[in-house]
């Protein structure tokens, strides 16, 4: 079965939304990211099978990550606790297939970087406003107080994770700041990051303090 070229763009076009949307509904908590990993990585399971022609990857990471992956099948075989262990080594082959959904989508979508790196900015510059003012102000935009002085949760309330959230998205942001360096002042972008780095270490999480300022030491020019 070949995929009609106009119902080939409609599954891209829906994949292309649903991973632009996920830094965003990251915020929300575990289970819309969850949800758009999956129906991203169906949807290009569905194109890759219908329609090999229309692209060509290089399957060399997806055969490391494969080795991983029967590595934890094995692992959680041989533990006491198989029952318990089993079910998310299996359901972590959705992180691979994901991950070749992102490299199709890069390759085929040119638009897709400049959109992409468009919500993440907005996502940013909303999640980094709260936090300062949760800090300054005492509560944060919602009107909701931080329960420990020592920490911030901004938008997350009290999960208290927004600083692993913001160490966590900081790799993705310089490296789609890289691909969209020709519309960028370089100036802006370290400022950019310099209030990010500042409020991780406001908001009390050490080890995302800590592994943020190796990676920004690892990639300082």
């Amino acid at each position: 079965m070949i995929i009609k070229k106009n119902s080939y763009h409609n599954l891209l076009s829906i994949a292309s939304i649903l991973l632009i949307l996920i830094p965003p509904a990251l915020i929300s908590g575990p289970f819309l990211p969850d949800l758009f990993i999956v129906l991203i990585s169906i949807i290009f399971l569905f194109i890759y099978s219908n329609s090999k022609k229309i692209f060509s990857i290089n399957f060399s990471f997806f055969k490391l990550f494969l080795t991983f992956f029967i590595y934890l099948i094995f692992i959680s075989i041989i533990s006491e606790n198989f029952s318990q262990s089993i079910k998310p080594s299996i359901t972590y082959i959705r992180f691979g297939i994901f991950s070749l959904a992102i490299f199709f989508i890069l390759e085929k979508r040119e638009d897709f970087k400049k959109y992409f790196y468009f919500v993440l900015c907005l996502t940013l510059v909303i999640v980094i406003f709260d936090g300062y003012f949760q800090f300054f102000i005492g509560n944060n935009i919602f009107g909701y107080e931080v329960n420990r002085p020592d920490r911030l949760g901004g938008l997350f309330f009290d999960e208290l994770i927004l600083g692993s959230y913001l160490g966590k998205i900081l790799p993705v942001f310089c490296i789609f700041s890289l691909f969209n360096r020709a519309y960028l002042n370089k100036y802006y972008i370290g400022i950019f990051i310099l209030f990010i780095y500042t409020l991780i270490f406001l908001s009390g999480e050490r080890s995302a303090f800590l592994t943020t300022s190796l990676y920004l030491v690892l990639i300082a020019p």
